[in-house]
């Protein structure tokens, strides 16, 4: 692999994200450029055409010279180090969970009231509203996961998935098993059904062990049949029933953040270098890679999340250096630009498509209207 030395630097950084947060923009000073030619060479490149001036809303749409905080306040503002992990919309958008510092606070979407502030014990890297009752599970920094009741602001449920860590967690449509991933190598499958029953019968149905020391994401396909696993730099789609294995999508560059379109076709890669690959999926066992390559792109930067609008037409990319890019994929075009103070570690849609939450390393939450 090129530049081994480089991406395993990368990829120890992003083993603890709380070392992310704090190394980021040491990182982007001090890792060269990575050779990306020899995997992008038979893929499309599409080269985007920024938005002008006239055509940028006030306070929304801005161009890449305008800085987002100079003309609009945060929505949400936590401690300076009180860190923005995740942040998430409950599936009938009535609520918004963020993941800052060790708590996770539950708000009214609409008012931003503050419902309850959950103490998991450490800092929650991944968090998911469960798809069919009063539940929000959390991937905890202690290995544990947990769910919580929404509606009383109560632990149902705990236990340990993986002893060094818990890096993410992914709920299946149906809401009866999760996927989680961690430090340790392995990624795990768990039987969840009697959980949104109020109790915490969780056993272990399945296993996998990675080639690398830690496995960052894991997501299930809208319609729960497929299961996508990051292994370093590469991404294996697998049966969510059999765990066998359909296809495996080869990078160089390491992996930060992965996401299904809502309507199954795009699977859509964070990655180094400032890269967004985009996987088109419609046949999965024969993927199709096309690389949303950027006008302005920065070599030394990352994309750390990514998100998808709720009619998968918007793909919007959260990076290392603060800005935000928006897409409309239907044209492969971009369409909107924004800049925030530092880092993007957390995007998420609203269910009706109005609203765009980010959060990240300036320890506040912005909530953007839709382009």
């Amino acid at each position: 692999m090129k530049h081994k030395s480089n991406s395993s630097i990368v990829w120890f950084i992003r083993i603890s994200r709380i070392t992310i947060f704090g190394l980021s923009y040491l990182l982007s000073a001090c890792s060269p450029p990575l050779d990306i030619h020899s995997t992008r060479a038979a893929t499309t490149s599409f080269l985007p055409t920024l938005p002008s001036q006239s055509n940028a809303k006030p306070g929304i749409l801005l161009t890449p010279t305008t800085p987002f905080y100079a003309n609009d306040k945060p929505s949400l503002k936590y401690n300076s180090w009180d860190l923005v992990h995740d942040i998430n919309y409950s599936p009938d958008g009535k609520l918004l969970a963020v993941s800052a510092g060790e708590k996770v606070y539950i708000y009214e979407a609409d008012s931003l009231t503050l419902r309850f502030i959950l103490s998991p014990g450490a800092w929650t890297n991944r968090l998911a509203f469960h798809p069919t009752g009063p539940l929000i599970a959390l991937a905890v920094r202690d290995g544990s996961i947990q769910f919580w009741d929404t509606v009383k602001g109560t632990l149902i449920c705990q236990f340990t998935a993986h002893k060094k860590g818990a890096n993410s967690l992914a709920i299946h449509p149906g809401g009866t098993k999760l996927a989680t991933t961690g430090t340790d190598i392995t990624s795990r499958l768990w039987d969840i059904s009697s959980v949104a029953a109020g109790n915490c019968n969780v056993s272990e149905i399945g296993g996998l062990i990675g080639e690398s020391y830690s496995s960052p994401e894991v997501t299930f396909s809208p319609d729960g049949k497929l299961i996508a696993l990051v292994d370093r730099t590469n991404l294996r789609l697998r049966n969510s029933e059999n765990r066998k294995l359909i296809a495996l999508l080869k990078g160089d560059l390491p992996i930060f953040d992965i996401a299904f379109s809502p309507d199954g076709r795009w699977l859509t890669i964070a990655e180094h270098q400032d890269t967004v690959a985009l996987w088109d999926i419609s046949k999965p066992s024969k993927p199709k890679l096309s690389v949303l390559a950027l006008v302005d792109s920065n070599p030394k930067d990352h994309i750390w999340r990514v998100a998808f609008s709720p009619d998968s037409r918007l793909l919007a990319a959260g990076a290392s250096d603060g800005s935000l890019k928006v897409w409309d994929i239907t044209m492969m075009q971009l369409i909107s630009t924004y800049q925030f103070p530092r880092a993007v570690t957390a995007l998420a849609f609203s269910p009706d498509g109005k609203q765009l939450a980010a959060g990240g390393l300036d320890a506040q939450v912005w909530i953007l209207s839709s382009p």
